[in-house]
């Protein structure tokens, strides 16, 4: 089973033409999945993204972890963030604070 929320460091995003874009960084405990839910403050508004996919990216010598998923105008406002994911199969459940 896994955790239901878990905790991802956001280091930059960039687009992936024709399919979004990709929010990279580490995630610092746990695994994520396609259909989970990326929790984030863009702007001072609360934005809930569906990960669409979970990608490796090679950045020199270090490994990095993508989720891609569909955002607005806002996305360049991404950079050094801090963001829950909340699993799928939790995503029906009544969360605290929602």
């Amino acid at each position: 089973m896994r955790t239901p929320v878990i905790a991802f460091n956001i280091e930059g995003c960039f687009p992936l033409i024709g399919r979004g874009q990709i929010i990279f960084g580490e995630i610092l405990d746990g695994e994520v999945s396609a259909g989970d839910v990326l929790n984030l403050v863009i702007k001072s508004k609360p934005v809930k993204l569906e990960i669409k996919s979970v990608e490796s990216i090679r950045m020199g010598e270090e490994e990095k972890v993508g989720l891609l998923v569909e955002l607005g105008e806002d996305w360049v406002a991404l950079e050094k963030h801090f963001a829950f994911v909340i699993l799928a199969e939790v995503q029906q459940e009544e969360l605290p604070g929602n």
